[in-house]
């Protein structure tokens, strides 16, 4: 059977985290082994994971908060050797099926690859509230991904040991979410992505969300405005730093282009320039945005 590690960072999931777990125990034909690292919960978390890890289910530990990008990467960094990983979520619950058409749609590939999939939205009583999947196309794009973030949530990607070890190589000083960054480093070796419209997974959205669907409010947007984040430029200039050898000049006058944006007129020439990468109106306005709101 296919070996897959699953990852979990939790932070007070007392309420939804057995039904998840429960979940996770039931994959069906895959040998799941399952390692949660504890993000300073303060509720009951820390009893129902060792009640797991006494009957010999899963590992933990824990550690400081460093929210959930960060959590979940000392998690990969730290993880013994698999044949896949998995990123898991605490309140979310997977379809018995998702590991094992996850491993087989990957055991053919020889070098770095990453499988994602469909989800159905669903409330905090699992009834469903809608539907999403990351179009292909767009996941393909190594320059799509740098303009426009990469949208593909980390609960629903299963990637193999050569992938881990690529992003092993490098830890950036600044990232905005670990499956961002995973999907990245994907595109940036050259790396296989297989998707699949299937949704293997009931996304939970409710209250408490850390990070979901609907986070990319108008109010976070104006927060990072106010620190002057420019996310993308970051990320663009942490991928030269540890994937540089990796990318072809164009590719790598690209980053270097989104790396240095500080001007008015270079934003503007950019968004003419990346006409080639646009898809639709929407892209074009989404893009204006994050030029606007200075995200580059």
């Amino acid at each position: 059977m296919n070996k897959v590690l699953i990852l979990m960072s939790v932070y007070n999931g007392e309420k939804y985290l057995v039904e998840q777990i429960e979940s996770l125990i039931h994959q069906e034909r895959v040998d799941v082994s399952i390692l949660v690292r504890d993000d300073g919960s303060s509720d009951g978390t820390i009893d129902i994971l060792e009640n797991y890890k006494t009957k010999g289910i899963l590992d933990f530990y824990t550690g400081e908060n460093l929210r959930p990008a960060r959590s979940f990467m000392h998690l990969l960094f730290n993880a013994p050797d698999c044949d896949y990983y998995a990123f898991c979520d605490q309140d979310d619950v997977w379809l018995p099926e998702k590991l094992l058409v996850a491993t087989d749609a990957l055991k053919d590939v020889n070098g770095p690859s990453m499988f994602y999939h469909a989800m159905d939205l669903v409330d905090e009583f699992l009834r469903k509230d809608g539907y999403y999947f990351r179009e292909s196309e767009k996941a393909q794009s190594l320059q799509y991904s740098c303009l426009f973030g990469d949208e593909i949530a980390g609960c629903t990607m299963v990637f193999n040991r050569k992938l881990a070890d690529a992003v092993r190589l490098y830890e950036p000083r600044y990232i905005t979410m670990h499956d961002g960054w995973v999907h990245r480093v994907c595109l940036s070796v050259g790396g296989t992505i297989i998707s699949d419209k299937t949704p293997f997974i009931n996304y939970r959205q409710h209250g408490g969300n850390t990070v979901g669907m609907k986070s990319r409010s108008l109010k976070s947007r104006l927060v990072k405005f106010a620190k002057k984040e420019k996310r993308f430029s970051k990320l663009a200039n942490e991928m030269l730093c540890g994937y540089k050898e990796f990318f072809d000049a164009e590719q790598k006058n690209f980053l270097t282009e989104i790396s240095n944006y500080k001007h008015l007129s270079e934003k503007v020439k950019a968004l003419n320039d990346s006409q080639n990468f646009i898809r639709s109106k929407k892209d074009f306005f989404e893009l204006l945005i994050k030029f606007v709101f200075n995200e580059f």
